[in-house]
């Protein structure tokens, strides 16, 4: 069985000159990535987050630095 990590990787593409990992699944109409996982659709960037950084705090939201909301590179995310 795949993992969540594994599945995210395969549909990422970095971006050398940004530095950028660009999502080349769903994207939402508002240009934010999303996937589905045990069948609840998910928010790639939040995912990604909660992965490497643990659960987000209650209240507060993940915001892009680089402004690319397909982008899922943990380096260009911040709590806020």
């Amino acid at each position: 069985m795949i993992t969540l990590p594994q599945r995210i990787s395969n549909k990422i593409i970095p971006v050398t000159e940004s530095g950028c990992w660009l999502w080349t699944g769903s994207c939402n109409t508002s240009g934010y990535a999303h996937m589905c996982w045990h069948r609840k659709r998910k928010m790639v960037h939040r995912v990604v987050w909660e992965i490497i950084n643990g659960e987000i705090p209650f209240g507060l939201t993940i915001d892009h630095l680089c402004r690319v909301r397909c982008c899922a590179n943990p380096s260009h995310l911040e709590v806020v």
